[in-house]
């Protein structure tokens, strides 16, 4: 049966992607990243759940889908009861328009299950290049001469960026994937197709003497036709970059119809010091590279824009997201120091501005990074603090795809699946071309027990150039869960993640066994034990059969990382299965919830239950 799953997987898979992006059906504009169906006359909000049935039925349009298909499709690992089913499909024919008798779009099949009837249209950025009106995206612009400096050029495009994100009405691409096309020969509309864009602004930044000329144009990107040209001149200073920054938004706002928040891109200049200005994008530069060397080096110029000024609220923000990142990626520095540092930086930049949303993001990211790992955890920091303050990065500024994907990722954590891929979809929406971001769809994709979408992104992920180990893995449990033991070993066989601890080999050990070959696996068992992985020898031990000592294992784990969490809430469902529900294993995961700040009956707070800013 796993076999066949896995081949009814690939089978949709051509379509999967477009459908995820958005799709029309009958006078309805299906947006799974936003639960919503936009009507001509209203609109209507769905459960995560009840749009992943929607997506899977539009998926297999035509025909008959059995409950035990939307079972494994849509719920699988977990099991649902035939009531909730019926009343998901209630209540997306009471939402559609349905009339009892005579569907027009989910039709009932007597015994077998339920088919979708009315039309699917994919109307995502994949469908044939076809783009949402309000999705637009700013190219890098472009240096003339050699009177201005690139990080002056750069300074302008991320700061457009930042404050267009802010604008719920717009779906602005992230910097990430837009600077792919510096110096691209790639045409307009082909930009366009690719990153699901109607809008493009391109432009370009000269200076003479003390002042600054900065030439943008808004096309319209299928037509490659110019919407209005522009030149904005004004003595250089980091108040004036600015400015041109909101005359920009406000030209773009007029041609699109759109009516930008008052607050969108009113604030001043985050600092009146130029040179610092350029010390601090210098840094983000260096910090998005996402290396060791990288972070090292955005932490001097992140060290010399504060030298300048001290006030600079956003490089407080670059100083503790480097930090964090270097210690949560490669262990660098030691922790107590690492924590000190990171909490005066935050705690400064909040002061400064208490509305800035990277203050927000990057908060949050600390108490994400403090539940997940032992060495920097401090009492009273856990994964719903983290929640909170993500969500309010999101609500400030909705285009803030960094902040979306640092939430899918401690939901994942935290074990609500669902609000996961919302928020992963959200991410990839705004930066396609993520390596990370695609990274956290993957993964929260295999939590809601979609395998064959976790197999597609973990190549799209290797197509982008990530090389990373991680992919590796999850592909690897993907094709566990599908039932491809011989090629989950292919994948695994030499493979470490550090980050996961002994997980690789841990899911090496389970598909040797899986695939009859119980001495390798019960050798890379002993390299397991010999590293002193608890979990990972319970992980295998559970999977072989071993129930006690698998117990034993788990109960004697007083911190748990992030491996470990990801596969207690997600993954090998039916392995762990002859350990739930017994008291030992209930205690065991009240332990895990508690590391994690949650309550140890398994609610989730209330904070959890919540909408992304709508786009």
């Amino acid at each position: 049966m796993r076999r066949l799953y896995f081949l009814e997987a690939i089978r949709s898979d051509s379509i999967l992607m477009v459908l995820d992006a958005g799709f029309r059906l009958g006078e309805w504009r299906v947006q799974p990243d936003r639960n919503r169906l936009a009507g001509e006359a209203s609109d209507a909000r769905l459960t995560p759940r009840a749009m992943q049935v929607l997506v899977y039925l539009a998926e297999h349009a035509g025909e008959v889908v059995t409950r035990d298909d939307l079972s494994k499709g849509v719920w699988h690992p977990s099991v649902v009861t035939d009531d909730a089913l019926t009343r998901i499909i209630s209540k997306l024919r009471r939402v559609l328009g349905d009339r009892p008798g005579e569907p027009k779009f989910i039709e009932t099949i007597p015994k077998r299950g339920y088919r979708l009837v009315a039309t699917v249209e994919p109307v995502g950025p994949a469908a044939a290049g076809e783009a949402s009106g309000s999705t637009i995206a700013v190219l890098p612009f472009q240096t003339i001469g050699s009177g201005v400096s690139e990080a002056i050029a750069e300074g302008l495009h991320q700061d457009l960026l930042t404050r267009l994100s802010e604008a719920t009405e717009l779906k602005v691409i992230s910097g990430t994937s837009v600077r792919r096309y510096r110096d691209t020969e790639l045409s307009l509309p082909e930009i366009g197709r690719q990153l699901g864009a109607a809008w493009i602004v391109e432009g370009s930044v000269q200076q003479s003497e003390e002042t600054l000329h900065v030439n943008a144009q808004l096309i319209a990107a299928a037509a490659d036709h110019h919407r209005w040209a522009r030149t904005y001149n004004k003595p250089l200073s980091p108040d004036n970059l600015f400015r041109i920054q909101r005359e920009i938004m406000q030209d773009i706002a007029r041609s699109l119809n759109t009516t930008l928040a008052a607050e969108t891109g009113a604030r001043n200049a985050p600092s009146a010091d130029l040179e610092a200005y350029e010390r601090s994008i210098q840094g983000r530069s260096f910090l998005d590279t996402r290396t060791p060397d990288g972070m090292e080096q955005a932490l001097v110029y992140f060290r010399a824009a504060l030298e300048r000024d001290r006030d600079y609220a956003i490089a407080w923000v670059g100083i503790a997201d480097a930090l964090m990142l270097l210690y949560d990626y490669y262990d660098r520095g030691r922790p107590d120091v690492v924590r000190r540092e990171v909490e005066n930086a935050q705690n400064t930049a909040m002061e400064i501005d208490p509305e800035l949303a990277e203050a927000h993001a990057s908060k949050g990211l600390f108490y994400m990074c403090h539940a997940a790992a032992g060495p920097l955890r401090a009492e009273g920091l856990h994964g719903p603090k983290a929640v909170r303050l993500l969500r309010r990065a999101v609500e400030l500024r909705p285009g803030y795809s960094e902040a979306c994907n640092w939430l899918s990722w401690v939901l994942q954590l935290l074990g609500d699946a669902e609000q996961a891929l919302a928020c992963a979809r959200r991410a990839v929406a705004v930066n396609p071309f993520s390596a990370e971001a695609i990274h956290n769809l993957m993964a929260s994709n295999m939590a809601c027990g979609h395998y064959g979408r976790g197999v597609r992104e973990a190549r799209r992920i290797e197509e982008l150039g990530m090389f990373d180990a991680s992919p590796r893995l999850y592909e690897a449990v993907a094709l566990h869960h599908l039932g491809r033991f011989d090629a989950a070993v292919e994948l695994l066989d030499g493979v470490t993640v550090e980050w996961a601890g002994a997980g690789a080999e841990a899911a090496l050990a389970m598909a040797e066994a899986a695939r009859g070959n119980e001495r390798r696996a019960r050798d890379v068992l002993r390299e397991i034990e010999r590293a002193g992985d608890e979990f990972c020898s319970a992980l295998v031990r559970a999977a072989a059969g071993e129930h006690d000592e698998a117990l034993a294992a788990m109960e004697s784990i007083e911190q748990w990382g992030q491996w470990p969490a990801l596969v207690m809430h997600h993954f090998y469902a039916d392995e762990l299965a002859p350990l739930r529900g017994s008291p030992r294993f209930d205690g065991i995961m009240a332990s895990l919830r508690r590391y994690f700040g949650l309550p140890e009956d398994g609610r989730h707070p209330d904070e959890f239950d919540f909408e992304l800013p709508s786009r």
